[in-house]
C-alpha cells in the first residue's frame, strides 16, 4: 500500500478522527466547566450529540474497526500474490497498524458493554497503538526524499503528542 491511496486512506481517517475527537472533548470540558462537573478524558466520544437514536449505540468504536478493516481488505488486495503481503516491508507496517488501532476499537466496544475487566485498557490500547504507530513511522522514513522525509518527522511529533 505504498500507493497515494494506501496513504490518503487512512491519513483521511485520522484526521477526520481526531478533529471529532478534538471537538467532542472541548465541547466536553465546556459542557463540565459550566456545570462545576469534574472533567473526564474518554478515548471516544457518543455520536449523541449529533444522533440521538445513537446515543448508547458506540459508533466511533465501530467505524475504527470498519475502517481498520478496510485498510486491512485494500492492503491485501493491492498486494499480487500471498508473498508479497507478507514480506514487503510496507505491506507488514500498514497492517500491523490496522491490526493495533483495530483492536483498541474492538476493546473500547467490549468495555462500553462491560465485557472487559478494565475501563483502563482503553486508555492503555490507545496509547500502545499510537505508540506502534510512531515506532513504525519512525522506520518508515528510510530512503525518503527531504520533503517526505520533514512530513513523517512532523507526524511524528503529533503521534508523540498523541501517546
Amino acid at each position: 500500500m505504498g500507493s497515494f491511496g494506501g496513504h490518503a486512506l487512512p491519513g483521511s481517517f485520522f484526521f477526520a478522527l481526531g478533529l471529532w475527537q478534538t471537538v467532542q472533548s472541548f465541547r466536553r470540558y465546556h459542557r463540565c466547566r459550566n456545570s462545576k462537573g469534574r472533567f473526564k478524558s474518554s478515548t471516544w466520544y457518543p455520536a449523541g450529540s449529533c444522533c440521538k437514536q445513537l446515543k448508547d449505540f458506540p459508533v466511533e468504536p465501530c467505524v475504527k474497526v470498519l475502517m481498520c478493516l478496510v485498510g486491512f481488505i485494500g492492503t491485501i488486495m493491492h498486494a499480487k500474490n500471498f508473498n508479497e503481503i507478507l514480506h514487503d516491508p510496507m505491506n507488514e507496517q500498514h497492517m500491523t497498524m490496522y491490526l493495533f488501532f483495530g483492536l483498541n476499537g474492538v476493546l473500547e466496544i467490549l468495555t462500553h458493554f462491560n465485557l472487559t475487566f478494565s475501563v483502563y485498557i482503553n486508555h492503555i490500547s490507545l496509547a500502545s497503538a499510537y505508540f506502534v504507530e510512531f515506532i513504525l513511522f519512525k522506520f518508515h522514513l528510510h530512503g525518503r526524499t527531504g520533503v517526505d522525509n520533514l512530513l513523517h518527522i512532523l507526524l511524528l511529533y503529533v503521534i508523540c503528542a498523541s501517546i
